[in-house]
């Protein structure tokens, strides 16, 4: 939180217009600190000149360490969101690793209870009411942190998805605690007990693990597609907390006008079993005309790279990668990719990769189960020649 020290205020006003949050208002000429809007940036600090402000790190209560790991779960039209299988998956394999149990948090107006039974978690926190039809961030973030006050978990996840990414970082400001967005991996220390998160950082050279020592929830957003959903179907019901609320958290933050459902997308990269995609190796349109040939040969869905998309020869929706769709097919096929990590982190939990490149040390040749040396226009065309056969491809 940020202090006022009224003693040296000079009441220049410089705090209130440096807050890029619109936290502080100048009220009888003091600065008055909105806690609620305060992230703690501390760009006010830093613009007095008077040394009037005072940064003041608050310490969460971490008294218990052992408790449960929360997923929250997301909604869509359908019922539980595809992450939400995936954040239970990763969350159940935490709690045994931590010796702790598993609960999923689900607000709507109407609340999927048959779906979130088969999640395998331990508890189901519910919070119906009409109010909660629509999906509302700030109101959301109220409810949610409301129930983690008074059940404490020690862990909090989402999915790196557009609700996520609005809810979460909400709730962490509110709750003084870390967030630590768009893991690709998340562990349990041996030792400490503490969540280990990693992520892609420095434009995706690098992965980092990033902790969260003292303050509680530690929190993070995995990304969709990076965890296998377990379907299993779990021993024992879990049991089911039918929580209420203020009716004051329940207010909305904006009008709602109207849903505009997102058109069904000809291209879906996660539910594909064998992906073939397209890099810059391709070396243009043509040369991406030939891997798409080659995936409806073998009934293979089309994606790409980056520099792929960046070039305008495929489109946005068929990109893997960090910045792309995260996948996990059966068969991967990279044509012309050199396996930047970027790149990797998007589809490295593929169960077999195959690559096709002029460059035997690249990455992608390096770390796939086959490496295929040659030039695309060579190799593709010998294989849709074998296929149509039905001839093993000539080494």
């Amino acid at each position: 939180m940020i202090s006022v020290d009224l003693k040296k205020c000079r009441r220049c006003g410089l705090c209130a217009k440096a807050c890029p949050f619109a936290a502080i208002e100048i009220q009888e000429k003091v600065p008055v600190i909105n806690q609620e809007a305060c992230t703690n940036c501390g760009a006010c600090v830093e613009a007095c000149k008077f040394n009037a402000l005072e940064k003041i790190e608050q310490q969460a209560s971490i008294e218990r360490t052992d408790g449960d790991i929360w997923i929250f779960g997301e909604c869509d039209q359908h019922g539980l969101a595809p992450v939400v299988y995936e954040l239970a998956a990763k969350a159940n394999q935490l709690a045994r690793q931590a010796n702790v149990n598993t609960a999923v948090v689900i607000l709507g107006n109407k609340i999927p209870i048959q779906q979130a039974q088969r999640l395998g978690v331990g508890k189901i926190i519910a919070v119906q009411h009409e109010k909660l039809a629509r999906f509302d961030d700030r109101q959301a973030a109220n409810v949610l942190c409301q129930l983690v006050e008074k059940y404490n978990p020690s862990i909090l996840l989402g999915g790196a998805t557009a609700i996520g990414r609005a809810l979460l970082p909400r709730c962490a400001v509110k709750l003084h605690t870390g967030l630590t967005a768009d893991c690709t991996e998340l562990s349990i220390d041996p030792v400490t007990r503490i969540l280990l998160q990693t992520r892609p950082a420095f434009g995706g050279n690098i992965l980092a693990t990033i902790v969260t020592e003292n303050h509680r929830p530690q929190m993070a957003t995995v990304r969709p597609g990076v965890v296998k959903a377990e379907k299993t179907t779990p021993q024992k019901e879990a049991d089911i907390c039918w929580e209420t609320v203020p009716e004051e958290l329940l207010d909305y933050s904006f009008q709602w006008i109207d849903f505009i459902p997102k058109p069904a997308e000809t291209t879906n990269l996660r539910d594909a079993e064998v992906i073939v995609a397209a890099g810059y190796g391709c070396q243009g349109p043509e040369g991406v005309k030939l891997v798409a040939e080659f995936a409806r040969a073998i009934g293979a869905t089309l994606a790409a790279s980056r520099p792929v998309v960046d070039a305008g020869w495929l489109q946005y929706h068929q990109q893997v990668g960090q910045t792309g769709t995260t996948i996990q097919p059966k068969l991967y096929i990279a044509c012309g990719i050199s396996g930047a990590i970027q790149h990797w982190v998007g589809m490295s939990n593929a169960d077999k990769i195959i690559a096709i490149n002029t460059d035997p040390d690249c990455q992608m040749m390096l770390n796939a189960d086959i490496a295929i040396k040659g030039n695309i226009f060579d190799i593709i065309p010998q294989a849709m020649d074998c296929i149509k056969k039905n001839q093993p491809l000539a080494k």
